[in-house]
């Protein structure tokens, strides 16, 4: 389900004027997190959680109460083409016309 999403989010930013192309990566990154309390467990869905806390393993808790937490992350790079902008159009001013 959640790569047809992404599918579709592609497709929606490809058809913006500025987004040339919209190139994801399709495999995800998997991740498990260790999580001692319900707000890392909150923190951790939201990809929020502190660096300590990602950095632990399982086997540091063998006979304390945790929650294993699985996360996949999927990322779209993109091709971008900058606007032009509207103050620097093409549009010249004759000057000589306007001190008359």
């Amino acid at each position: 389900m959640v790569e047809s999403r992404i599918r579709t989010l592609v497709q929606d930013l490809e058809n913006t004027d500025n987004i040339l192309t919209a190139h994801p990566c399709i495999k995800g990154i998997s991740n498990t997190y260790i999580c001692l309390t319900e707000e890392e467990q909150a923190a951790a869905s939201q990809g929020e959680l502190n660096v300590e806390a990602m950095k632990r393993k399982e086997e540091d808790f063998v006979g304390q109460e945790y929650k294993k937490v699985y996360t996949k992350n999927f990322f779209v790079g993109l091709e971008i083409e900058k606007k032009p902008s509207e103050h620097l159009c093409n549009k010249s001013v004759d000057l000589t016309e306007l001190m008359k």
